[in-house]
């Protein structure tokens, strides 16, 4: 998209950038840099059609983006931000987390012969999927079908790569969670194995004011183990930030 646009902003900064990541287009975007803010219009429009296709079809009561995105944004422009969730999130020195950094050496050590594979990236992120949730049955074939679908193929590999080299420890790990001013939310699986289980205390340490809450018995895939719980517990912190700092339910 950058290298697409780049010709209309022959000024732009990022044509001496040294890699054209996430995080110089952001800084650039903070300096005024015309390409890099085309580059963030044209991403909001794309994520709006994105979100407005899932109302359409599932008409949730609310839309949640957290994770690293999240951080940065609530640290880095928090008059966009009005409130914060970090479910299992990425956070402060732990990122990636231990199931991504498996799946780019994975994918590093055998990109060439997983690549020439009918299934393409698949065997690398099976054992990943099945390790992020509890209970075994709630990652039955044909959900880890549905998360395999966009690496299936000779061009998995490559798409996978793409996206795990765009995950960086330095994009949060120098954020000063101390100035996020939007009311926190932190949920947290506490089976998850690809986190330090001292993170979610951590992130509530380091963030004024956050909330956080234990989900007994659930992995990393929230959304997957605990649907109602996590619907039923967004939906009732929407209504009031005013709760107890910490608690653990049964879910």
């Amino acid at each position: 998209m950058t290298r697409e646009a780049s010709p209309r902003y022959p000024d732009s900064v990022l044509h001496d950038a040294r890699a054209l990541t996430a995080q110089a287009i952001f800084e650039a975007g903070l300096k005024g840099d015309e390409l890099a803010l085309e580059i963030f219009r044209r991403m909001g429009v794309y994520l709006g059609i994105g979100l407005a296709n899932l109302i359409n079809i599932l008409n949730p009561e609310m839309i949640v983006i957290g994770g690293g995105v999240a951080q940065r944004l609530a640290v880095l422009n928090p008059s966009r931000v009005t409130r914060l969730v970090l479910v299992n999130s990425v956070g402060l020195d732990e990122c990636p987390g231990k199931d991504v950094r498996a799946v780019q050496r994975g994918t590093a050590r055998f990109a060439f012969a997983v690549s020439r594979g009918v299934l393409g990236a698949a065997p690398l992120l099976r054992r990943v999927l099945e390790g992020s949730v509890s209970d075994p049955a709630r990652m039955p074939p044909r959900l880890v079908a549905r998360y395999l679908a966009p690496y299936v193929g000779a061009d998995g590999v490559s798409h996978l790569l793409t996206l795990a080299r765009a995950l960086r420890s330095e994009d949060v790990e120098h954020l000063d969670l101390a100035t996020v001013t939007a009311p926190t939310q932190i949920v947290w699986g506490e089976r998850d194995p690809w986190f330090d289980s001292g993170l979610p205390e951590r992130l509530q340490s380091a963030i004024p004011g956050s909330q956080l809450i234990r989900l007994a018995g659930v992995s990393r895939l929230v959304p997957e183990e605990a649907a109602d719980t996590l619907s039923r517990i967004l939906l009732e912190w929407a209504a009031t930030v005013e709760a107890p700092e910490s608690d653990t339910i049964e879910a």
